[in-house]
């Protein structure tokens, strides 16, 4: 048995994907089956000043460390939590944070983080083999930066460390924006053994601090769980050389060329649908961010953040063209087909983005003044 495992799951090796989870019983669709914090975690330089560096709250005023001034708190409860990450790294940080890229102080810092708590995370490093020399010279710098903010010249782990990381890291979003870019990256070691399918079983999503993982159509015991590593579908080539591995669904292996085309259409119809709703044509907006939806259903699972937000926004313009009719029969025909769309949305984002997520929370309000009242 794994220390990874838990009541629902375990940790079994594969001859294809190395090791992963496996449902230790039948679970049904929208089961929460994992909820992890973050064993260490790293604010983005784009959100220093607005949000907390521990709870990823937008304070009123932010407090700044006192020490290095960079690190930045809603009160002392939230400096209190952090400390334990923050103190190795503080003495150092304000002079580095000066003369380092903020990309480069992030993923220093992430390393740095790493490197105080091999201890805790032994199992992210291994003996096998050397850095070969492209990897080596991508993470140089910033194994150097995080050596400078531990104040050490060597550490036995620190190159494994850097390059075992990209595949233990999850990127914290907007939760109102799903076009912002990540706010944070945090270390999850549970949750970092889901591998990649681009037809998943499990979707994740952020909630606070902490990573939630469901299931989002019925598993059966011995049945392995996967989730999807594309934030967004039109960067797959990327993010399968970010992660070093080649995807082996269906959809990936049988792959003609069509999938760039669907990727290139939408890109030219999510265009079409913001000049239409900005210029208040609502019908061409609706026919634009229908054919939107479409192409993310045959380009991606039916849960992917970007196809159900746009689900959601389908619904609320084709709730504004109903008010807009004068002929009643068909001022009726559209609403009651934006209650539909807006149910489907509401359905479709509580599991994907979860129910207290703002684009969910307005999708129920806006269902509510049109007569339908969700659980």
């Amino acid at each position: 048995m794994s220390a990874l495992d838990t009541p629902l799951l375990q940790v079994l090796s594969t001859s294809q994907y190395g090791k992963g989870f496996y449902a230790k019983s039948s679970t049904s669709a929208r089961t929460e089956i994992i909820r992890e914090p973050p064993l260490i975690h790293v604010l983005h330089s784009s959100q220093k000043g607005v949000l907390c560096d521990w709870c990823f709250k937008k304070p009123i005023c932010i407090k700044r460390c006192t020490r290095c001034l960079f690190a930045g708190y809603c009160g002392k409860d939230c400096q209190k939590n952090d400390w334990d990450q923050h103190r190795k790294e503080c003495k150092r940080l304000a002079s580095f944070s000066s003369t380092a890229g903020p990309r480069s102080v992030e993923n220093s810092r992430l390393i740095a983080r790493a490197m105080a708590k091999l201890t805790d995370i032994e199992c992210l490093h291994s003996a096998e083999g050397k850095m070969n020399a492209i990897y080596y010279t991508h993470f140089q710098g910033e194994v150097a930066g995080a050596r400078t903010l531990l104040n050490s010249k060597y550490h036995k782990f620190a190159y494994d460390t850097a390059l075992k990381m990209k595949n233990y890291r999850f990127d914290y979003t907007d939760d109102a924006d799903e076009d912002t870019p990540a706010i944070a990256t945090g270390i999850f070691m549970r949750s970092s053994f889901f591998n990649h399918s681009c037809e998943p079983n499990c979707v994740w999503l952020t909630d606070g601090r902490e990573i939630v993982i469901k299931t989002i159509v019925d598993i059966e015991a011995g049945e392995q769980l996967f989730i999807s590593y594309l934030p967004d579908i039109r960067d797959k080539k990327q993010v399968f050389e970010i992660f070093g591995f080649q995807c082996t669904c269906q959809r990936c292996t049988e792959e003609d060329g069509s999938e760039k085309q669907l990727a290139a259409d939408i890109f030219v119809h999510e265009a079409l649908y913001n000049s239409h709703k900005s210029s208040e044509n609502l019908q061409e907006a609706i026919k634009e961010a229908s054919i939107v939806v479409e192409l993310y259903r045959k380009h991606s699972f039916y849960y992917h953040p970007r196809q159900v937000i746009t689900l959601y926004r389908l619904g609320k313009l084709k709730k504004r063209a109903a008010l807009q009719i004068q002929h009643k029969k068909s001022r009726r025909e559209m609403l009651n087909n934006s209650r539909i769309t807006l149910k489907e949305a509401y359905d479709a984002l509580s599991v994907a983005l979860g129910p207290n997520n703002p684009f969910a929370l307005d999708a129920r309000m806006q269902l509510k003044s049109i007569g339908v009242i969700v659980d």
